[in-house]
């Protein structure tokens, strides 16, 4: 008995292999029944054996399978797990079709469990089965895993590598009958064991050995049982190292890690070509099969990836390079026909996913020149010199193995041609052209045919022929910026190999036409009746053909010609002149194809002229108004410096005597500046300069002017100035129709402007234009020049009084009033700033009335003294308690009658009285007002150091970046009195009016004679009690009020020192109650 050394596994088990093959437990002895396939193996030997861990132990049954390969085996009451194998017998080998015997080769499959009279059916025996046999041993042997479950693993993997299938229930189809077409799992198991014997049938081949020898697929299965039980892999390698068939031998067939995958998908793929296959599926049916046995990269079953199927030869990859006639490197095109020349340079790639084993490259059988370097296993660079070969078909042969013995032979085509194409030139003719050359040829090549053909050196020339390669047909317009000269027109033919053929031919470009030059010229204006010209006409190259000179009407003029260098001389004598405009045009032509005529004609104006020129005011606006001109001011409110001037939004130039006949300006801004132009007053005007525009029409029948003279006389009462002369500036403004010129009216232009007095003036302008021919033309205004005082800015000071200046009124507050009434009287009242943002001087004239008055409010107040001492006043001794007689005796009470009485008079004192008692009734407090009304004062220049001129004052001029400033200040002239003495008590002015005695009610014994003694009668016995009162007045409210009328007015000065122009209000100050309480 064959025993396979294994390791001893104690393990029972109870149940069949598992899945869902029917299974029967009973009473009876056990059965197992089943196919043997490799194809159906009759004859054989069935065993079951009982596995004593992983030795085979007791044999429980034994039968021989009938001819179908089916099998029926007893095995009593044996309990497993179970061995079956099945040797000797034979069957028919599905790639031969010989009859291989079994011998000790085995067929085994593992039943895991198995119990006591279990009837076990479908057990498949198959080499798929054996392999199953070898892993589950393996992995119980090295993994310790349980039986089941090493050979649940086992089956999982081996069915996902063999069509992803059960095997132990697919029982395999016979595709050497079949005819089937469907691919069901038993057509996959069938197709797959042919397979296996298919690989067998290539292996013996491939050895040398006669298929169904040696080399069978059952010798192949044992060898991948070893393969497999040995280390869990797939990968030729047994217990003694690489496995073989036979197991020695330098002839041996050697197994690998391939075997059962790309070496199987091969052999499956080559079985679908068999003659002995019946089975109706295509390779397109099987190739997801085919590629995922080569592909199957189970780490389980093998070491290394796997790798995609190859059934094809090694692709060649051919490139055929060479020199064109420039020496440029051609690459052929990858398609034929492949057109070439001279030497060849061939290119051979080659790409097989099994490797390139060999390759051979040859023409006619004669190997090429290599390459000296870089050629490989599969590059390979050779040259062949097919400059001497006859001009044909050339073919050279790539044959290539890849490294599974797939072959395959690539025929690389070329075609020779090294004769280049012929040229047929009809067009141009040498000649000059000056506007199109017409171009014909054609070409023809009678090997590999026309590739281009091509005209260069016409630039912009278009081949109206272009579809047809053979032929150029097509006018070239000379481009505008081609110059005169040689032109070479070059044809080039090219063919598909690259054989080029030049051919020129060369014309002459003369595009230029005749140069006319006006020798002798008329003279532009003329009086004359008849005139005369002479023109030079030169052409360098096609030279002078002719001449025209005419009349606009068309008349053409008679000439003499003679000879000069390089052209002619034309010469037009006593030419009739017309009166106005007389136009005449001169054109030429050369001798070129077609001929130059010039492209310009020479214009020639005669002017016959006795027009005399008019004259017209336009009504251009020049300047702005300066009556409604203001300045620019600071945020503070103060005038910028220099001064920025300024007019109300919407303002308008004026037009002056087109549109006005007043002209307003300020005195001191009379001047243009230096040398202003026309240019400048016409645009920016930078000193707003009235200007006068005239315009003189006239047409181009008619001389130009030669000068616009101008006179300027002056009106003014009592005045008398010299005439002002000149010429007025060209202006810049352009017309067609008439001439422009400017006459600006300023100092510069009319001195006498600057001595003007001070009321208008009327200026009379005469303006005189004189013509090129000497025809004179004029035209007279007049304008009313105004001339306007100075620009300032008038500010009253309304804060005057907080600034406490100390010659104003409002420092006399508190204990200082009463100096007010011993001041010198001259104290200021108001204050106003003039500004000046003018780099010169303005005179302002004043005029001036007002008045002022003070009074003054004194409420009084009676205050009872304190009682104490006698007291002093005008001389008289008082008291503060005085007690009077009420009572049986004659009073001594001052005021008459008994002291104390209800209708008696109080005594009282009153300041500055002689008296010492005076009587009457008890005062009250009521205030008393005082008024003083002096005279009023005048206007002062409160700047020190201020000029006047006459009744008025200088404005400063700006200085730097500050204006020019003048203060004016209202000063009241004297100072007002008072009846009385001022005294300051440390808080307030008091006067004191009076002191009085007042009863208090009541009366006190007459002890001591308290209250005198009577001077007849009894004593009085009771004295009535006076308290003394005083009366003060105190100064509450004192108010001086002054009206004041004050209007200012501006002048100009031109001239440092005088005084001109219209005055111009600068500011009024008119108050009628300008009130200040101290």
């Amino acid at each position: 008995m064959h025993r396979n050394p294994l390791i001893l596994l104690l393990l029972l088990v109870t149940l069949s292999c598992g899945g869902d093959r029917p299974t029967l437990s009973t009473n009876e002895g056990g059965r197992i029944s089943g196919t043997i396939f490799k194809g159906r193996v009759s004859g054989a030997t069935v065993r079951a054996y009982r596995l004593n861990g992983l030795d085979r132990g007791a044999l429980v049954g034994n039968t021989t399978s009938a001819d179908d390969g089916t099998y029926v085996l007893e095995v009593g009451a044996s309990e497993g797990p179970l061995l079956v194998s099945a040797s000797g017998g034979s069957f028919v080998d599905e790639a031969t079709g010989a009859t291989i015997q079994l011998n000790a080769d085995e067929l085994t499959t593992i039943l895991p469990r198995f119990s006591p009279g279990t009837q076990e059916a479908g057990v498949l025996l198959s080499p798929v089965s054996h392999l199953a046999t070898a892993l589950t041993l393996y992995l119980v042997r090295t993994e310790r895993s349980e039986i089941l479950a090493a050979s649940d693993e086992a089956w999982r993997h081996l069915n996902g590598h063999f069509g992803n299938l059960d095997w132990r229930h697919s029982a395999p189809t016979d595709v050497t009958l079949s005819t089937s077409s469907q691919l069901d799992a038993s057509a996959k198991a069938g197709l797959l064991l042919a397979a296996l014997s298919q690989e067998a049938l290539i292996a013996a081949q491939a050895s040398g050995r006669t298929p169904g020898g040696p080399i069978n697929p059952m010798a192949l299965t044992t060898a991948l049982y070893n393969d497999l039980v040995t280390d869990g892999l797939f990968n030729g390698v047994g217990a003694q190292g690489q496995l073989s068939i036979p197991a020695t031998g330098a002839d041996a067939w050697r197994l690998t890690g391939q075997t059962l995958r790309f070496d199987l998908a091969t052999a499956l793929a080559k079985w679908l070509q068999s003659e002995r296959n019946t089975y109706r599926v295509s390779f397109k049916d099987l190739e997801p099969l085919i590629r995922d046995l080569s592909n199957n990269s189970n780490s389980r079953l093998f070491a290394e990836a796997g790798g995609e199927y190859d059934n094809t030869p090694p692709v060649v990859t051919a490139s055929f390079r060479f020199k064109s006639t420039t020496g440029a490197t051609v690459t052929a095109p990858s398609a034929p026909p492949r057109y070439v020349r001279g030497v060849l340079e061939l290119e051979v790639d080659l790409l097989d996913a099994s490797q390139v084993r060999s390759f051979t490259v040859t023409q006619e059988g004669r190997a090429l020149t290599p390459a000296t370097q870089g050629n490989t296993s599969t590059h390979y660079v050779g040259t062949w010199d097919a400059a001497a070969t006859q001009d044909g078909e050339l073919v050279f042969v790539v044959t290539a193995e890849d490294g599974v013995g797939n072959r395959g032979e690539t025929r690389l085509a070329v075609v020779v041609d090294n004769t280049a194409p012929s040229i047929n030139f009809t067009a141009p003719l040498p000649a000059y052209y000056s506007q199109t050359v017409r171009v014909e040829a054609t070409a023809a090549d009678s090997t590999s045919g026309l590739q281009a053909f091509t005209a260069q050196g016409l630039a912009g020339f278009v081949d109206d022929d272009s579809q047809a390669v053979s032929s150029i047909r097509g006018t070239w317009t000379i481009p505008a910026d081609q110059v005169d000269g040689k032109a070479v027109l070059a044809l080039t033919a090219c063919d598909v190999a690259t054989n080029c053929r030049t051919q020129e031919v060369s014309i002459e470009v003369d595009r230029t036409p005749p140069a006319l030059t006006l020798i002798q010229a008329p003279p532009r204006y003329t009086a004359d009746v008849k005139t005369a010209f002479a023109i030079d006409v030169t052409d360098a190259a096609a030279g002078v053909k002719r001449v025209i000179a005419r009349t606009l009407a068309g008349t053409e003029l008679p000439s003499t010609v003679a000879d000069v260098p390089g052209g002619k001389r034309f010469t037009f004598s006593n030419v009739d002149l017309g009166l106005g405009l007389n136009t005449f045009t001169v054109t030429a032509e050369d001798l070129a194809t077609p001929p130059n005529l010039t492209a310009a004609p020479l214009v020639i104006k005669v002017g016959r002229d006795n027009v005399v020129p008019t004259l017209s005011i336009e009504a251009v606006p020049s300047y702005f108004d300066e009556r409604t001109m203001t300045y620019g001011v600071s945020s503070s409110g103060v005038p910028l410096v220099p001064a920025v001037y300024k007019w109300p939004g919407g303002t308008q130039r004026s037009a002056v005597l087109a549109g006005v006949s007043d002209v307003w300006k300020r005195v001191n801004r009379l001047s243009g500046g230096p040398s202003p132009t026309a240019d400048e007053l016409e645009n920016d005007n930078a000193y707003n300069v009235p200007f006068v525009t005239i315009g003189v029409p006239r047409t181009e029948e008619e001389s130009p002017i030669t000068g616009l003279s101008f006179s300027a006389d002056i009106t003014c009462t009592g005045c008398s100035f010299p005439a002002a002369t000149g010429q007025l500036l060209p202006s810049t403004r352009t017309s067609t129709s008439s001439t422009y010129y400017v006459l600006p009216l300023t100092a510069e232009t009319i001195p006498a402007l600057r001595n003007l007095p001070a009321t208008a003036a009327t200026v009379h302008l005469t303006f005189t234009a004189t013509d090129s021919v000497g025809n004179t033309g004029t035209i007279s205004r007049d304008v009313t020049v105004h001339l306007l005082g100075g620009l300032l800015q008038y500010v009253p000071v309304t804060t005057y009084a907080a600034e406490q200046d100390p010659a104003s009124i409002y420092t006399y507050g508190g204990s200082r009033y009463g100096s007010l009434f011993t001041s010198s009287g001259s104290l200021r009242v108001a204050k106003y700033l003039i500004r000046n943002p003018a780099p010169y001087p303005v005179p302002l004239r004043v005029f001036f009335t007002g008045s002022w008055r003070l009074s003054e409010t004194w409420p009084t107040a009676i205050t009872k003294l304190p009682a104490g001492s006698s007291y002093m006043l005008d001389g008289f001794t008082f008291n503060p308690v005085e007690y009077w007689t009420s009572s049986n005796a004659t009073s001594s009470y001052p005021c008459g009658g008994l002291a104390g009485a209800a209708t008696a008079q109080f005594p009282y004192h009153t300041a500055g009285s002689s008296t010492r008692y005076l009587c009457g009734s008890l005062p009250t407090p009521t205030p008393e007002t005082l008024s003083a009304v002096p005279s009023f004062g005048k206007l002062l220049a409160g700047s020190p150091g201020a000029s006047t001129w006459g009744s008025g004052y200088w404005v400063p001029a700006a200085s730097a970046t500050s204006p020019g400033e003048l203060v004016l200040y209202v000063q009241q002239i004297g100072k007002p009195t008072s009846p009385f003495t001022y005294n300051w008590n440390g808080s307030t002015y008091v006067r004191w009016i009076q002191d009085f005695w007042k009863w208090t009610n009541g009366t006190v014994p007459n002890t001591n004679n308290l209250c005198g003694t009577p001077n007849a009668g009894p004593a009085p016995s009771f004295c009535a009690v006076y308290e003394a009162h005083r009366v003060n007045a105190s100064l509450s409210v004192a108010r001086h009020v002054a009206q004041i009328d004050l209007r200012l007015e501006a002048l100009g000065s031109f001239d440092p020192g005088s005084i001109t122009g219209e005055a111009v209000p600068v500011g009024t100050d008119q108050v009628s109650n300008l009130e200040h309480v101290f």
